[in-house]
């Protein structure tokens, strides 16, 4: 199962970064055993100002920030109450 998610937003002087994530849980299951496999890794972060808006992903590439809002629920909520 994999979840994609909004980190907590981190404000410095008047930049606000918000880091996204992505949660991945694989529990394989056998007869009379169980293991799971956790780990949350970075997907991008959206950089908020009160002049500007705008996302990168991993690599560093800025990206549009539509293709973050689009997939990370609660998003644009966060980024408007900024």
């Amino acid at each position: 199962m994999k979840k994609q998610r909004v980190g907590k937003p981190i404000t410095v002087n008047k930049i606000t970064v918000i880091p996204l994530e992505e949660d991945t849980i694989y529990c394989p299951g056998g007869k009379g055993w169980a293991c799971c496999y956790v780990s949350r890794i970075p997907v991008g972060i959206v950089m908020v100002t009160p002049e500007k808006q705008w996302a990168c992903d991993i690599s560093g590439e800025r990206v549009p920030l539509a293709n973050f809002v689009h997939k990370f629920d609660g998003l644009q909520e966060i980024i408007d109450n900024i």
